[in-house]
This record gives C-alpha cells, sequence and structure tokens, in this order.
C-alpha cells in the first residue's frame, strides 16, 4: 500500500504539471485531426484519423485525474494476477491457488517437512541434510520476497512516470522520446 501510494502521489504530481499542457495539446491536436479529416491536406484514412481523436481524447481524460488513469490501470493488474493465480494454480495442479506468495509458504512448509522426516531417518547426516535445507528454503523465500518487493517499487516508478509517457505517445514523432 505504501508503494502503491508512492507512485499515485508521484503520478499526481507530475500530471498536475503537465496536465493543463497536455490537455491544451490534446484539444488542438483534435481540431487539427477533424480539420485534417475534412480537407484532407495530409491524406489520412478516416478509421486513422478517428483512433487519433479516441487517442488524443483519452490522453485529456487521463491527464485530467488519477482515478481515471488509477481505474485502467487496476483493471490491468487485476487481470495479470488472475492470469498469474491461473498459471500457477495449472502448473501446481490444484485449484485453491490465491496468490503466488501463498504458495512460496505453502513450498516451503512442505520442504520443511521432508527435510524433517529426511533428517530423523539419516541420524547425524540427517540433521546435516536438514540444516543445508533450512539454508535453502531461507534464501528462496528471501529472493522470491525481495523479487516481490522490487517489482512493487519498478511497478511504481513506472506509474509514476506514466504521465511523461502519456504525453509522449500523443504522436508517432514524440513516441521515441519517452
Amino acid at each position: 500500500a505504501f508503494i502503491e501510494g508512492v507512485g499515485q502521489s508521484e503520478y499526481m504530481a507530475l500530471a498536475a504539471s503537465l496536465a493543463s499542457t497536455a490537455q491544451l495539446l490534446s484539444s488542438l491536436l483534435i481540431i487539427v485531426v477533424l480539420i485534417n479529416m475534412a480537407t484532407q491536406t495530409r491524406p489520412m484514412a478516416v478509421g486513422d484519423s478517428i483512433w487519433l481523436i479516441v487517442r488524443f481524447t483519452l490522453i485529456a481524460l487521463f491527464m485530467r485525474s488519477w482515478s481515471q488513469f488509477d481505474a485502467v490501470f487496476q483493471a490491468f493488474d487485476d487481470m495479470f494476477v488472475a492470469l498469474g493465480n491461473q498459471l500457477l494454480s495449472a502448473s501446481l495442479g490444484g485449484n485453491d491457488t490465491t496468490s503466488f506468495a501463498r504458495e512460496l509458504d505453502n513450498l516451503g512448509n512442505k520442504a520443511a517437512q521432508f527435510a524433517n522426516v529426511q533428517a530423523g531417518r539419516l541420524n547425524i547426516l540427517g540433521s546435516v541434510m536438514n540444516g543445508i535445507m533450512v539454508l535453502l528454503i531461507g534464501g528462496l523465500g528471501a529472493f522470491a520476497t525481495l523479487a516481490l518487493i522490487i517489482s512493487r517499487i519498478v511497478l511504481a516508478v513506472l506509474v509514476g512516470l506514466a504521465p511523461v509517457a502519456i504525453v509522449a505517445s500523443m504522436t508517432n514523432a514524440t513516441k521515441s522520446f519517452f
């Protein structure tokens, strides 16, 4: 929640500084596209012109407030989380997968139980094997947790940079700037 809050506040700060310019530019570009559709000064298909108008309208809407951008972002985020859970559930053969973190915990518990059973069967060598397994399970858990945290931080940074990307995506000539 903290990381998402940082991403949201960065988005709002950047959007506030770019919003009026982006909305004005979007409005002007919509007018230019409409004039071009009527006069065909630069020949362009009607479908391409309508697509540009829709794109500029969406840019103006996204730059107006966080909630509109956040609704679209949350829909995509929820879709990818659900897809990831379905893939995880299919690969593990179960139907009750709720999250990657929970499945990682379940995997750690199963590995610890296996290590305890083996330690009981092998006496002193089993204790050494159990210690190695505990270190490996802890290392895997730490690595996976770090990967989850870093992915959320990167996502927050990308959300914070979204206004710049939105403005840069206005035309084909400016797409490469971002």
